[in-house]
């Protein structure tokens, strides 16, 4: 439904994305309009800084400074004068207030005029003009090497399929390939169906050895066009035991790789019909496509009707973040002009009507071409238009189909709203099955149809027919009684099955849809049977939403119809479980899942009750770091409880589970225990990969700072079992916790070999976890080493691919190198500003308060880094968390006592690193390094007077940097070191602070250290 705020000359419309001043389009940059869009919707009150940053921003770490900006840019936009303003107030140290008084119009009345589609027809192309132009326009902007999108928007009829086949074929006039796929138009449609049919007229455009040589390089493209491995049998198998997120991603990829290729070869138009008839799966891919190709001459051409209860809000979304991809404006086709109606009907009928007529037909029509084509019977008498005729005229297109099915045989009619079942195309043979009438008699009614407009006859062997236009068969099927509804879709059913019994694959979901709509006619045990098939159809094709469509089905039939049936729906809801959390939806597998677990509990099945335990959060990135997931640990404990004794493999990945979700526990024994004894359980059972599962749980459950040798040992095994076992997904887990133990243990050049190999693995598997987790680590080598660009292009990187797959632990992980990076450039009330948010998003993590407690300190802040110092450790030092953030949260509060002169505190924590000399600090799994412990023993010990001691930690400190390549670190511990030598006066003291200071400030303006360059 469309919305329009309007206050003096502007209006904003939020469907369109767009402000416009009397009339004409306002530039602004998506973030202007979201900052303005919010201030609107919550004028009644002053909105804060801190909530525009939350809310706005969504996440993006940014400074007061860039709030600023952007509100002079809004201000600028709305021609509000920013010295004294009128539309948007400033209340100094609070926030903002949109003050005008706004008018807001929803639904018809805040449409823009009319716009839509014309008629699939093979008439003359009338008009369009200005928007085929516009669209030409936009492909010779590809030209350059840059992707464009172009939206057409419109009402039902209105031309935009007609126009979009003009443009296809002056686009491959000018040299263009074109791939277009109209999306579903009837229910039944397999998922993906508009990619399927764009790639599917490449290859058959393509030779057999072009599309090979694609197909192999992007053989992920035949799960959704399977034909392409019966064609090329001996195509590369994608990873078959991914995780579900990774397997979509990897398909995703190649169809973007495969696009992105043909592109680079040649001008490319791929165009989607009808998008808001498009599956989810397909919209997903489509966004994906959008935010990976930037780069290729490629122009994306989607058209869609954009009014009306048609635009559900999952295709209102998506388009909204298409329009926002967008290269231009949505255009929105109006009907066509009194001349041009003119020109309409003369072409079809051959006599041209007056202007009086033409006038008549257009006020009638509003020049949809569609409805045009409801009118002509009408018209062919002559072309004027009398009074007589003009009475007769229908007020809608429905009543123009109507008027014009009226006149056809009673036979035939009957006929169509059979074929109107069916759906918008269908085969005779089909038709014949489900009407009862052999197929030579089908002729004359199918000729009498195809003769008055309404069907037509499509080439192919054998031959189909085809509504002219889907709301034809859409007033057909609505005549149907609810007594002939049920039977004839049962007839269609049995009909597909029987002629398709020997292939069903492809039209699984077809037979799904007809039997559904034939449970009252006695198809309920098809119909589950079906939808059950169908589901695993669209579950293997990656499909994951179309999959829990169809369980979801199947499920309400069996609550409906065999009530008593409880393993069939406790099957049923871990199949649609499992497929909820595939698709992302966590709240809704975690609630399904639940009651799977209910129904397992009454049937007395452990193993199912397992099954719904462990798969609420499937791997080791199902869980989010720092989060306690009170509703996972609760099924978990009662799958144990249940299970007992009866199963020692599912008995040992209970427990491993269990004790990786009890990590984040305030007290975390319960972690280890468990841990410890899933590996028990796991070493007697001769099951390999459970005692791989169980390793890889082992070692989060059972991390703890000081037992680094056990936690490199458990390491170390994973990767060897996982090798023997051929398991490249654990495989790569394990790899990650190799290097992140070679990265404490400082030994740089293993560390190197270790995530090249993990990003050997990543670009092989194309797992999008550890995609961003490969540029993470490159990033995180970056940073240690003070490449600080190039760590800003990999984190750029690696928080984009994170965000894009909605694993929850990349902002944390880009929060955490900013502060790093905000410390290196002497920023530090960013630091501070960034380590508040973290306190706020992750109160759990002891690490972001430590940081807070350093950057006040290092602001000088004294006072309150104390008061945040005696909070933190209000019950002991030693009674802290050990958790994956506990040397960084050690270091960085030695730092602080060192600048505040915390001598108590500080002597508890030198005792505490005391035992990890020789290591350097990493965060959680590679997150980043914070340079060798020595370093802070060295500032604690000169805090605590004992300068010999410090003198030899900061030699220590400075060597172990060194060769790890630490540069950053290295700068700081020569010029900390500076210091106490200057301070210890003397001559060769000072010589020496003199030369280390300078080799520091030299090597800190090489690496753009400002905070070292300002620093005494």
């Amino acid at each position: 439904m469309s919305t329009i705020d309007r206050f003096d000359d502007f209006e904003v419309d939020y469907r369109l994305f767009q402000i416009r001043r009397r009339g004409h389009l306002v530039p602004v940059e998506r973030r202007i309009f979201d900052l303005i869009a919010y201030l609107i919707q919550h004028r009644d009150r002053v909105v804060l800084k801190e909530e525009l940053f939350r809310e706005v921003w969504k996440g993006r770490v940014v400074t007061e400074s860039s709030l600023t900006v952007a509100m002079a840019a809004a201000r600028k936009a709305l021609c509000d004068d920013p010295k004294q303003p009128t539309t948007i107030t400033t209340h100094h140290g609070r926030g903002y207030r949109f003050v005008r008084e706004v008018k807001r119009v929803v639904g018809d009345s805040a449409r823009r005029p009319s716009c839509d589609s014309a008629a699939e027809s093979e008439t003359d192309f009338i008009g369009r003009r200005r928007e085929l132009n516009e669209m030409l326009n936009a492909l010779e902007r590809t030209a350059a090497g840059r992707t464009h999108l172009f939206l057409l928007a419109g009402e039902a009829g209105i031309g935009k399929t007609r126009l979009a086949e003009e443009f296809a074929s002056r686009a491959e006039e000018a040299g263009a390939r074109v791939m277009m796929g109209r999306c579903k138009e009837a229910e039944g449609t397999p998922p993906f169906w508009p990619w399927v049919q764009a790639i599917r007229s490449y290859c058959l455009q393509s030779s057999d050895e072009d599309v090979r040589s694609l197909a192999s390089k992007g053989p992920e493209v035949a799960r959704i066009l399977p034909e392409l491995r019966d064609r090329f049998p001996d195509l590369p198998d994608p990873a078959s035991s991914l995780d579900p997120t990774q397997a979509r991603f990897q398909l995703f990829d190649g169809v973007t790789r495969f696009v992105r290729r043909i592109s680079e070869e040649k001008r490319t138009v791929l165009i989607f019909d009808d998008l808001h008839r498009s599956d989810r799966p397909s919209l997903l891919l489509l966004e994906f496509l959008l935010s990976q190709v930037k780069d290729v001459p490629l122009l994306v051409v989607v058209t869609y009707r954009e009014v009306g209860a048609a635009l559900s809000e999952i295709h209102g979304y998506a388009l909204a973040s298409l329009a926002r991809e967008g290269s231009t404006a949505p255009v929105c086709l109006g009907g066509l002009t009194v001349s041009e109606v003119a020109d309409f009907v003369e072409t079809r009928t051959g006599t041209a009507p007056s202007s009086a007529g033409a006038r008549l037909i257009h006020e009638t029509t509003g020049g949809n071409p569609f409805f045009l084509i409801q009118l002509l019977p009408l018209l062919k008498s002559g072309g004027e238009v009398s009074g007589e005729v003009a009475a007769l005229l229908p007020q809608t297109a429905r009543d123009a189909i109507t008027q014009q099915v009226e006149g056809l045989p009673g036979g035939a009619r009957r006929l169509l709203t059979v074929c109107a079942a069916i759906g918008r195309e269908f085969g005779v043979a089909t038709l014949a099955h489900a009407s009862g009438i052999a197929e030579p008699e089908l002729g004359d009614f199918l000729d009498t149809a195809c003769r008055a407009g309404i069907i037509s006859r499509r080439r192919g062997n054998p031959p189909t027919y085809r509504f002219g236009h889907i709301l034809v068969r859409d007033v057909l099927y609505e005549e149907l009684e609810s007594g002939q509804h049920a039977t004839l879709h049962r007839k269609i059913g049995e009909a597909l099955e029987d002629l398709f019994r020997s292939n069903l694959e492809p039209h699984l979901t077809t037979i799904a849809h007809h039997y559904v709509e034939a449970v009252t006619a006695g198809c309920g045990e098809k119909a589950i049977e079906f939808c059950d098939l169908a589901g695993k159809l669209a579950s293997t094709r990656l499909a994951y939403e179309e999959a829990a469509a169809h369980y979801a089905t199947a499920l309400s039939l069996v609550d409906a119809y065999f009530g008593k049936d409880d393993a069939r729906r406790c099957d049923l809801l871990l199949r649609l479980g499992a497929e909820q959390a595939r698709s992302g939806d966590r709240s809704g597998a975690k609630e399904t899942f639940e009651r799977a677990a209910r129904a397992a509990e009454k049937l007395g099945a452990p193993d199912r009750l397992a099954e719904a335990a462990l798969g609420v959060a499937p791997g080791f990135f199902g869980v989010e770091a720092g989060v306690r997931d009170e509703f996972l640990l609760n099924l978990l404990k009662r799958a144990l409880a249940a299970l007992g004794s009866r199963d020692t493999a599912l008995e040992a990945k209970l427990s491993a589970r269990l004790g990786m979700a009890l990590f984040w526990s305030e007290d975390s024994s319960d972690s280890a225990a468990l841990s410890s004894r899933a590996w028990s359980i796991a070493s007697t059972v001769d099951d390999p990969r459970v005692k791989l599962f169980a390793l890889y749980g082992r070692w989060l459950a059972e991390w703890t700072p000081e037992e680094f040798d056990k936690r490199y040992d458990i390491a170390q095994s994973a990767v060897r079992l996982a090798l023997d076992l051929g398991d490249r997904e654990m495989l790569i887990v394990c790899r990650l916790f190799q290097a992140t133990c070679l990265l404490e243990r400082g030994d740089i050049l293993a560390f190197d070999q270790a995530i090249h190999l993990f990003g050997e693995m990543a670009q092989e598997l194309k797992q999008p976890q550890a995609q961003w987790y490969s540029h993470l680590l490159q990033s995180t080598r970056a940073l240690h080493c003070g490449h600080f660009e190039e760590a800003q292009g990999q984190a750029a990187s690696f928080y984009e691919i994170g965000r894009r797959v909605g694993d929850a632990n990349v902002y944390h992980s880009m929060m955490a190198q900013r502060l790093l990076v905000a410390g290196a450039m002497g920023d530090f009330e960013r630091a501070r500003s960034i380590a508040e948010e973290g306190c706020e998003r992750y109160p759990v993590f002891i690490g972001w308060r430590a940081g807070r407690i350093w950057s006040l300190a290092r602001l000088a802040e004294h006072e309150e880094a104390r008061r945040e110092l005696s909070t933190l450790t209000e019950y002991g030092l030693e009674r802290l968390p050990r958790k994956l953030d506990w040397t960084l949260s050690m270091a960085l509060l030695a730092e602080a006592c060192a600048l505040m002169e915390e001598k108590a505190t500080g002597e508890q924590i030198y005792e505490m690193l005391l035992p990890l000399r020789g290591r350097t600090i990493v965060l959680g799994l590679c997150v980043m390094s914070w340079g060798a412990v020595e370093r802070y023993l060295a500032l604690l010990c000169q805090l605590l007077g004992r300068d010999d001691a410090a003198a030899s930690w900061f030699e220590a400190a400075i060597k172990a940097n060194s060769a790890s390549s630490g540069e950053p670190w290295v700068t700081y511990c020569e010029l900390e070191y500076a210091r106490l030598l200057a301070g210890r006066g003397g001559r060769a003291n000072e010589g020496h602070a003199a030369e280390l200071a300078s080799r520091a400030r030299a090597r800190a303006a090489r690496l753009g250290m400002k905070g070292c360059l300002s620093s005494d």
